[in-house]
């Protein structure tokens, strides 16, 4: 069963001005289905465009069966927004899903160090996904979707993006090197595209560590967490990691030692219709 968090807001920018920005939250609300697909996302921004016209961002965050989606409404500061929109939004998604207080559980992938994590930067296929974890199958290979990320957006000129990160298990195990996992990789990117250059590979670490340093920390059970999120600073090197329960979201930032830097905890995330 999917779990998705829709969160819409109106933002006001300063186009007149030095773009300063102000976002107002309108609606914040978790439904569940069998048989969530990114078709839903897809007709649900077609939608918005169709009844606004321009003027919209959507950000999508998934991670197996949660999915969050945030959604923000562009206009002008010296401008009223529309108020009916948000209604349009909200009765699609009551038409498509079950509104939903009930307690869930997140699923995430078991992330081992004898692993490769694999990043997939500025996708622009919203096919490229299938088409990678189907390859990775036919040869084998245990290849899973640690998060992948989406954004849509269109004001005056679109734009439209992802951003993956897979963990291929037990590389070392089954010598499996990351010029094999890169082969099979340029094989299914060149179905769509030549350009490959935002494809990277960092090394994996333990995810069962990692959870019991968060159950130190906040009395957790681990039994209860999963890692939804995986992101790393292109700056610093240092990883962004989501560890996620029923109820609470984990951050941890950490060295590739798994040294933790940074740690805090976001409470609640099952908000009320």
């Amino acid at each position: 069963m999917n779990r998705i968090k829709f969160e819409i807001y109106n933002r006001f920018i300063d186009f007149a001005g030095n773009f300063e920005i102000r976002d107002e939250q309108k609606f914040d609300g978790i439904f569940k289905s069998d048989n969530y697909t990114d078709e839903f996302e897809s007709e649900l921004f077609s939608l918005i465009m169709m009844q606004k016209g321009d003027g919209v961002s959507m950000d999508i965050s998934s991670s197996n069966n949660f999915h969050e989606i945030k959604i923000y409404l562009i206009y002008p500061e010296d401008t009223i927004d529309d108020i009916t929109l948000i209604g349009v939004i909200q009765q699609w998604c009551n038409d498509k899903f079950i509104a939903t207080n009930e307690e869930f559980d997140i699923l995430g992938v078991n992330i081992k160090e004898d692993g490769l994590i694999v990043e997939l930067s500025d996708v622009y296929y919203p096919k490229l996904k299938e088409a990678l974890i189907d390859e990775f199958e036919k040869n084998n290979i245990v290849c899973e979707v640690i998060s992948h990320e989406k954004r849509a957006y269109e004001q005056g000129a679109g734009d439209y993006r992802e951003q993956i990160f897979l963990f291929i298990a037990s590389a070392i195990g089954s010598g499996m090197s990351w010029d094999i996992a890169k082969s099979l990789i340029l094989k299914v990117y060149h179905r769509f595209t030549d350009e490959t250059e935002s494809i990277s590979s960092h090394k994996a670490f333990n995810g069962e560590k990692l959870k019991e340093f968060v159950s130190g920390m906040s009395g957790e059970n681990t039994i209860n967490m999963n890692i939804t999120n995986f992101r790393i600073d292109p700056e610093t090197n240092l990883y962004n990691i989501v560890i996620q329960s029923r109820n609470r979201k984990f951050y941890v930032t950490c060295d590739q030692k798994q040294s933790v830097i940074d740690f805090r905890v976001e409470d609640k995330i099952q908000t009320g219709i």
